[in-house]
């Protein structure tokens, strides 16, 4: 992340491939990345992560996120891959 002409790393615990796919006005982010062969969503803000896996998915991906804390989200489950919301607040 590009902030004030510096950049940020964003590396969640034990990540081998990560993706920051949207940000908050609260400067929340939110995206997706790969653990031990599982793409996991995630939630960070000021420096903290917070994991999100939807219930019984091979992988969970957040997208866009709302200002009220609400991430667009997509998972897999065998060959099916619905999109979904969550209450992504890290807060």
């Amino acid at each position: 992340m590009l902030e004030g002409g510096n950049y940020t790393t964003v590396d969640p615990p034990g990540s081998t491939l990560t993706f920051v796919n949207g940000i908050s006005d609260r400067r929340d982010l939110v995206g997706y990345y790969d653990a031990g062969g599982i793409t996991h969503g995630f939630v960070s803000s000021n420096g903290a992560f917070i994991t999100l896996d939807f219930p019984g998915a091979e992988s969970t991906k957040l997208h866009r996120m709302t200002n009220k804390g609400q991430a667009a989200c997509e998972y897999t489950i065998g060959s099916a891959s619905p999109g979904c919301v969550a209450e992504a607040s890290a807060q």
